[in-house]
This record gives structure tokens, sequence and C-alpha cells, in this order.
């Protein structure tokens, strides 16, 4: 019953949202109607960073305590944050298209995304290789704290080295006009909605995985 009330509310928030990002919310001033991309770009990103901080906590968790369960969690984290890692890598070539003429950039940001991207693909390519569980779950947890790391030098990247990739958020100050601040908040809600389902759904399967 929950996966069906989560893909209502997804369902119709995106709905709202596209209106909010399509119709409601302006083009920009400097990159025009390009700008809406960053409306779905945004929310990815952040979802795969929170998917993988998930992978984290249950890496720790299962280094402590030794439980399955944790090892599940921290895999389910790191299989979601994959997909939507890959879905912000696809929609930023996409802007960077339009904004620079070409899909990729050298630049601190986009490399050190496509990094996390390399490391997550490793950490569920690597679960698949080793059979043994407790062997498989003890080197992916260690694995998912190390890889993490990569997180804050990403974050940073834009105001540690020269970079072209814009900075929506420098420090309190957004630099996006109050609507279409409005239109990118409003759509971390049905992203939050499509995340939550694709995680509770993964993990389940994991469960039945481990049942039969």
């Amino acid at each position: 019953m929950k996966k069906y009330i989560l893909a209502v509310l997804a369902f119709l928030t995106l709905i709202f949202s596209f209106y909010l990002s399509l119709i409601y919310s302006p083009p920009e001033q400097k990159m025009g109607e390009l700008v809406r991309i960053l409306y779905i770009h945004l929310p990815l990103a952040w979802y795969s960073l929170i998917s993988f901080t998930i992978t984290f906590i249950y890496s720790i968790a299962y280094l402590i305590k030794r439980e399955d369960k944790f090892d599940k969690m921290a895999a389910t984290g790191a299989e979601v944050g994959f997909v939507f890692i890959t879905l912000t890598l696809l929609t930023g070539s996409v802007w960077a298209k339009g904004a620079w003429g070409v899909f990729w950039v050298w630049e601190p940001r986009l490399t050190t995304t496509l990094i996390l991207w390399f490391l997550y693909l490793s950490y569920i390519l690597l679960r698949t290789f080793i059979e043994t569980p407790d062997k498989r779950a003890r080197i992916s947890a260690v694995l998912g704290i190390i890889f993490y790391f990569d997180i804050p030098l990403l974050y940073f990247s834009v105001h540690l080295w020269r970079s072209v990739h814009p900075v929506i958020f420098k420090g309190s100050q957004i630099g996006l006009e109050s609507a279409m601040r409005f239109a990118l908040f409003s759509n971390l809600v049905p992203f939050l909605f499509i995340f939550w389902l694709i995680f509770e759904l993964r993990y389940k399967i994991y469960l039945k995985e481990k049942e039969i």
C-alpha cells in the first residue's frame, strides 16, 4: 500500500513542479530557457548525495553491528545513488552543450562527479563478484566509507579550484530570482517521493532475495 501512496504523491507533485518549471518560472537573464534543466539536474544531484550518505552511515553501522540488514541498506543506497548520479551527469551534459557548446569540460565539479560515478560503479560491480556474503559485506562497508570522502571534495571543488561550473548557492545567498527559487525547491518534493519509492522497492528486493 505504501508504494502506491508514494507513486501517487510523486505523480501529482511532479505535475505541479513541471508547471512551475516550464510555465511559472521565467527564463534566466544569461542562460535563457536552458535554466529549466536546473530544476531536474539539481534535485537529482542532491538525492544522489543523500543516497551515498545512507551508504556511508549504514556501512559504519555494519562494521559495528555486523547485521545483514545494514549491509543491504548500504548496498541499496549505493545502487539508487548510482542511478541518480548517472542522470545528474546526463542532464549536466545537456546543459553544458547548450551553455558551453560541448557535452563535457574537464573542470573540477564535473571531474569529481565523474570520479564519484566510477567509485560507486566499482562498488556495485565488486558486490557481484564476491560470492561469500560476509566477505562481500565487510569489503563493501569499507569501500562505502572510503568512497564517501569524494563528496566533500565534489562539493568544495568550485571553491578550491578555478571552475566554470555555475555556483547557485554562495553561503546564504541563492543566485536565482524568487520564482526560480520556488520552482527549484518545489521540484525537491516529487523527487523525494521518487527517490523514496525506488529505495523502498530495491531494499525489499534485497530482502526477498535473502528469503529465497
